[in-house]
């Protein structure tokens, strides 16, 4: 009973149950790592990729840094039903030790032809930190890539800041996200926002605590594409302002499509979780949501 007591608590704080609209764990083309950094082989990103196609194909990945720019990529062939485990601390080559970026795996065409593989749903991916200094394995989504979300004519070996235009399986730009947090005490958090772009700025956002308060505060990204949100570093935050969500409106920013999760570590329970964070108010194609239309007249 201790242990329910202690799973519906933390349940309860952390808002599971939320909804949300990415796509996650359908295969595609390729697929979206969004966060990954090693610090050694005790503290790395580790992901296992799936081949679900009857046939063997060829995977080319790129690592990006915080802004986009191309650091390092490769490939591996993967058999018919494979799966493929990478480490990053075992494949980054060196240098990279503490270097934050993100993974772009593509399907090519062939082990000679780094064009995309069009028309086949063929892999999937999930990813994990494993932190073996706390003993934990935080979950990272992973988001599936479209050929149609990259640029016409990619060449998946030097694909650049602009190689992938648009993520379907993300948040459409225009949405707005509420961003879960929770401020150190029983609770800490790290809010992840990566975007097809335009995160280097600073937003004015409203912040809300679990008693409906409001407070408008400013938040700054410092990279152009992937960025960290420490709520306790939030200038002019109500000191009680300890659990709640920032509401970020991206229409009218240069953001693109994007994906936001917030990993949650609790101090009486030592493991980080990992809440999606849920976007609505705009469509696919990024457009704004249309109002609703109006109630018939009166008889």
């Amino acid at each position: 009973m201790k242990k329910l007591g202690l799973a519906v608590a933390v349940s309860a704080a952390l808002g599971v149950g939320a909804v949300h609209a990415y796509t996650v764990a359908v295969p595609d083309d390729g697929v979206l790592v969004p966060n990954v950094i090693h610090n050694g082989g005790a503290d790395t990103t580790a992901i296992m990729l799936t081949n679900h196609a009857q046939s063997p194909v060829w995977v080319y990945w790129t690592f990006f840094d915080e802004d986009s720019v191309h650091l390092v990529d490769g490939q591996f062939r993967m058999t018919e039903n494979d799966m493929q485990r990478v480490v990053w601390s075992e494949v980054s080559g060196v240098g990279l030790e503490n270097q934050r970026g993100y993974l772009v795996f593509m399907v090519g065409a062939s082990a000679t032809d780094p064009t995309p593989r069009e028309g086949q749903d063929l892999i999937s991916a999930a990813a994990f930190q494993a932190d073996a200094f706390n003993n934990d394995a935080i979950f990272i989504p992973t988001f599936p890539i479209n050929d149609a979300d990259l640029e016409a004519g990619a060449n998946l070996t030097t694909l650049d800041e602009d190689s992938l235009v648009s993520l379907a399986s993300g948040a459409p730009a225009g949405s707005t996200v509420d961003m879960r947090y929770e401020i150190p005490g029983d609770f800490e958090s790290s809010v992840l926002l990566w975007s097809t772009g335009g995160l280097d700025d600073r937003f004015t956002v409203n912040m809300f605590d679990d008693n409906q308060n409001r407070q408008s505060v400013n938040f700054i990204c410092e990279f152009d594409e992937l960025c960290f949100v420490d709520p306790q570093d939030i200038l002019g935050r109500p000191a009680n302002f300890l659990s709640g969500y920032i509401r970020f409106v991206t229409a009218g920013t240069d953001v693109g499509d994007f994906v936001s999760y917030t990993a949650i570590r609790g101090t009486s329970f030592p493991a980080t979780q990992t809440v999606l964070n849920p976007h609505y108010g705009a469509q696919q194609n990024g457009g704004p949501t249309p109002p609703p239309p109006p109630p018939p007249p009166a008889p």
